[in-house]
């Protein structure tokens, strides 16, 4: 994402065929990449593009043909067991079996919100700052964030089979809705006077984020 967003802000190729190659890594490392993709063309479709200047077709080519070539190589084995080529298919039908049947790993639909409520308390508190914050600004790349983080959750809380590693994959969208949050508040005003109200405001912010990670960590 942080690859294709800085290739399509710069007009550049190279950060696209970097981004092809993560792609492709992506595919190639967990059988629930095709809900990471959802979920950012979901984000993507409810933004309009994020707000990011279209890419030129050349760009576009050079990332899906990095993906493919990544992707190959590594389930093949650098090419030398193109059986292997058949194992995305049998990933998914293993995979999806299990996750609708549960397979002893059931969980209720709340337990992913209860783990980052319980582990990350500041990034979720922080993130749903931004989510309020992207939608009242209309912001469009807060809203490509936000339907992202959205989504991803919520097509995880709806598969019964539910592991806590798995919260990882709505960690780091809600962590980059923090971000945007932060940076939202600290770029407006330049005044560093103390006792202004903007400045207690901040270091309120601050301290409880502080403390927010040391809990977490």
């Amino acid at each position: 994402v942080i690859a294709a967003v800085r290739g399509a802000v710069s007009g550049r190729l190279a950060p696209f065929a970097l981004a092809g190659a993560a792609a492709g890594g992506i595919v190639a490392r967990k059988e629930t990449a095709c809900l990471t993709f959802l979920a950012l063309l979901v984000g993507l479709a409810l933004s309009k593009g994020g707000g990011l200047p279209v890419p030129r077709p050349l760009a576009m080519v050079l990332f899906a043909g990095t993906a493919v070539l990544v992707a190959v190589a590594l389930y093949s084995d650098l090419f030398v067991d193109l059986r292997g080529l058949e194992r995305p298919m049998d990933a998914i039908r293993l995979w999806g079996s299990r996750g609708l049947h549960a397979d002893g790993h059931g969980k209720p639909w709340w337990y992913f919100l209860a783990i980052l409520g319980r582990d990350e308390p500041t990034i979720l508190a922080a993130g749903t700052a931004g989510s309020l914050l992207a939608l009242w600004r209309r912001d469009r790349f807060g809203t490509f964030l936000l339907g992202w983080a959205g989504t991803i959750l919520l097509a995880y809380s709806a598969i019964p089979y539910k592991t806590p590693w798995l919260v990882l994959n709505c960690v780091l969208p809600l962590a980059l809705l923090g971000g945007a949050t932060l940076q939202a508040g600290f770029a407006g005003g330049t005044s560093t006077e103390p006792g202004r109200p903007a400045v207690r405001v901040r270091g309120v912010v601050l301290c409880a984020l502080a403390s927010g990670a040391v809990l977490s960590a």
